[in-house]
């Protein structure tokens, strides 16, 4: 009996310390084992290193260059080891090799706009009664609807001239526009306007191949010998159409036309900040008008530009 009576107690004995190695081993498990991995085997750990890493480079794709992301970029590339550090170092060299061309465009379309603006200031006018007397006013063309209706830039733009033929600041007109097309002409539409509000015939000449104010300026010089000029434009549109006329060796002074609040004002306004840039390389270059013709000076008569629909 004293036997049994050890030997059950020897077993429980046995039980107690299984079940306190067992609690122990739990007690590892749950404080992360004695490495800190929470008790997990190698290969468990090397697949969650692995889904970190593919999960940062992931990130890294989404997060591209942008400047604000830069302290999020180094977090992630500090998970995704040398290969993702490698790319993103060849990346910056990259960048830095294309930021060149960006800046030197950017430094040209500020300084060739500033060259524009700077050096036409003294040369353009608000009003009509501050404008100095001239041979003629230029009015370049603009939209015309099916009707044969000017737009509102250019019927401001020939109400100005209107305002200057009246006042003797010009004694003619210069209306030039595209009439490249059977289907489109502005000119015709322009001397309409100015015929119906008493200018009279012999005044209105029509340059019916100013297809861009490069070409209107150069041909009023040398297809229409305008020695001195009013041009007569909307304020965004001012400065590039006095140094354009200034360049082709027109006396010329400018002033704006702006009587309404005009639709795509901002669009109209970049677009002009390119177009200067193409017209400061079209002076400097060399580029001439895509037609000139035999000339007809300003001082004659100007229905000798009209075509035969107009007679």
């Amino acid at each position: 009996m004293k036997r049994n009576g050890l030997g059950r107690r020897m077993l429980r004995a046995g039980q107690r310390a299984a079940q306190h190695m067992v609690t122990a081993l739990r007690r590892i498990r749950s404080r992360g084992g004695c490495h800190g991995h929470r008790g997990e085997d190698a290969m468990t750990m090397m697949g969650r290193r692995r889904e970190r890493t593919v999960s940062a480079r992931a990130a890294v794709g989404r997060t591209g260059m942008a400047a604000s992301g830069h302290g999020t970029l180094r977090r992630l590339l500090g998970q995704a080891g040398p290969p993702a550090r490698r790319a993103m170092a060849l990346l910056r060299h990259r960048w830095r090799w294309a930021a060149w061309p960006a800046g030197i465009v950017a430094g040209l379309l500020v300084g060739v706009n500033l060259w524009v603006v700077g050096t036409t200031a003294g040369y353009r006018y608000q009003q009509v009664g501050d404008v100095p007397a001239r041979q003629a006013a230029i009015v370049p063309g603009a939209l015309v609807y099916r009707d044969g209706r000017p737009s509102d830039i250019l019927a401001d733009r020939l109400q100005t001239a209107l305002e200057l033929y009246r006042a003797g600041k010009v004694g003619k007109i210069l209306a030039s526009g595209d009439h490249g097309r059977v289907q489109y002409d502005e000119v015709n539409a322009m001397r309409r306007w100015l015929e119906a509000r008493g200018v009279r015939s012999e005044d209105i000449f029509m340059d019916h191949a100013g297809f861009d104010t490069c070409d209107t300026m150069q041909r009023a010089r040398r297809v229409f010998c305008v020695a001195s000029a009013v041009v007569v434009t909307q304020d965004f549109h001012l400065p590039r159409a006095v140094y354009l006329a200034r360049q082709a060796g027109i006396d010329a002074v400018g002033v704006k036309a702006d009587r309404h609040r005009y639709r795509k004002e901002m669009q109209n306004t970049l677009r002009e900040s390119v177009a200067r840039v193409k017209s400061f390389a079209e002076v400097h270059f060399g580029s001439g008008p895509r037609f000139l013709g035999p000339e007809i000076p300003i001082g004659g008569d100007g229905r000798a530009t009209w075509d035969q629909a107009a007679r």
